[in-house]
């Protein structure tokens, strides 16, 4: 979901942070682009693309609700990918 209808502006708030990617997701994205890019920044395989796709998305829709999005991988080591997004 990417909106919801609030009929007062005091919804606002709860609304924006329950469709906000979580800290997990951005770490997540960040950590994926800082190793897509440490191995070359090439497509390997076929779940590149839509990883790819999904870390992107995070990270718009992080900036968009305000959320600072550092370019320094200082939060976390390693973070593993939300169970939403994809499967082995």
């Amino acid at each position: 979901m990417t909106g919801k209808i609030c009929l007062s502006p005091e919804q606002c708030a709860v609304v924006n942070e329950g469709l906000s990617p979580s800290q997990d997701e951005i770490g997540w994205a960040k950590e994926f682009f800082a190793e897509f890019q440490r191995d070359g920044g090439e497509i390997r395989n076929g779940s590149d693309l839509p990883r790819i796709a999904r870390a992107t998305k995070i990270l718009d829709l992080a900036r968009a609700y305000g959320i600072e999005v550092s370019e320094f991988e200082d939060e976390r080591v390693h973070m593993p990918a939300p169970t939403d997004t994809y499967h082995y």
